[in-house]
């Protein structure tokens, strides 16, 4: 294997290196999800969809997607109650639950978890797109577990929690739903771009309260 050994960056005559203009918004968003939070299968990083939520609306971020493997774990959210100045919390992982068995033994506990240690912090639950990769009754099956964890939360005082159904990412934008898929699993650019029109205005909203 080869190593980089040395870089260089060549700037015109004259021309400065300085700090980055402050975001508009000081604290960040952090997301936990699967490969498709993480950006896996758009073209460029500039255009998964959280990202372009976030430039968008001038607010850093968390991106804890991980590819296979965010499967709602005990030590993850350990983690994350951890990091300090998050003004939203999108909780997006259930793509990579292994079956709704597992998602139903973890989606709750999770957010009760994070809002333990946070209970005033915005979380913004997600359901996986509707792309046809899961058999019907288990998509069906999986969404009911995310929106049961959102009623209870509900039902227990929580005014600070939101639900957003992935079966809607693809519906109302004036595209076909397949038009938004790489591999019935993954959106492509199409995919991402209706996505981030879909939490934007949401998040967009909670970022500003928070400020």
């Amino acid at each position: 294997n080869e190593v980089t050994a040395d870089v260089q960056v060549e700037l015109p005559d004259g021309a400065k290196v300085e700090a980055p203009s402050p975001y508009t918004y000081p604290h960040h968003v952090l997301f936990y999800g699967s490969s498709i939070t993480e950006g896996g299968c758009c073209s460029k990083v500039p255009n998964y969809y959280n990202n372009m939520a976030c430039r968008l609306i001038d607010v850093d971020f968390y991106n804890y997607g991980f590819s296979g493997s965010a499967r709602g774990e005990k030590e993850i959210v350990d983690f994350l109650v951890g990091i300090p100045d998050v003004s939203v919390f999108v909780l997006d992982y259930d793509h990579n639950a292994p079956d709704p068995a597992h998602l139903r033994a973890t989606h709750e506990p999770f957010y009760q978890a994070y809002r333990a240690a946070h209970p005033d912090t915005p979380i913004i639950m997600m359901s996986h797109p509707e792309l046809g990769c899961f058999p019907e009754d288990d998509a069906d099956e999986r969404r009911a577990i995310i929106e049961t964890t959102y009623r209870n939360a509900l039902a227990a005082g929580d005014k600070n929690v939101y639900y957003l159904n992935g079966a809607d990412f693809f519906t109302g934008q004036g595209v076909r739903p397949e038009l938004c898929t790489n591999d019935r699993c993954h959106p492509n650019d199409l995919g991402m771009y209706c996505m981030m029109k879909t939490l934007r205005p949401l998040l967009e909203k909670l970022v500003k309260e928070s400020k």
